[in-house]
C-alpha cells in the first residue's frame, strides 16, 4: 500500500478546507480551488492526508475520523476542538477516559464524525 488517507464530502468544501487549516495547522498539498469550492484537495494534517471534494447531496460520512496525538501534544489537541466546536451539530468536550488523558468528540458543521486525543 502506497499511502492511505481520510477522504471528507462536504457541502462548501472551500470552507471545510478552511476550517480543517486552521483547527491543525494543516498545509493543502493538492488541489485547485473553484468558487468556493474543491473538486479534490488534499491536506497534510501532522503527516497525514486529509482529502476533501465537493459533493452535491452527500455531506459527512457514516465513519469516525480518529487522530491520535502524543502526550506532550495536548495543545494541538486542545486548539482542534476549539476551532471545530463552532456550528458543530454534536460536541463531547474534553475529558478523560479509561484509554486517554485527554479525548473529545464532535460531529462538525459539515457532519464529520471526529475523535481526536492524546496517548
Amino acid at each position: 500500500m502506497t499511502r492511505t488517507l481520510m477522504q471528507i464530502y462536504a457541502k462548501g468544501s472551500g470552507e471545510a478546507v478552511a476550517l480543517y487549516q486552521k483547527a491543525f495547522d494543516a498545509k493543502l498539498v493538492v488541489g485547485q480551488p473553484g468558487a468556493d469550492t474543491y473538486d479534490h484537495a488534499e491536506l497534510d494534517v501532522c503527516g497525514q492526508i486529509v482529502a476533501v471534494a465537493e459533493r452535491k447531496g452527500k455531506a459527512g460520512t457514516n465513519m469516525q475520523f480518529c487522530l491520535q496525538f502524543g502526550l506532550d501534544e495536548k495543545d494541538k489537541v486542545t486548539r482542534a476542538y476549539e476551532v471545530l466546536k463552532e456550528g458543530a451539530k454534536k460536541v463531547t468536550p474534553p475529558d478523560s477516559c479509561e484509554w486517554s488523558p485527554y479525548v473529545f468528540g464532535i460531529v462538525d458543521k459539515f457532519g464529520v464524525n471526529w475523535c481526536i486525543y492524546i496517548a
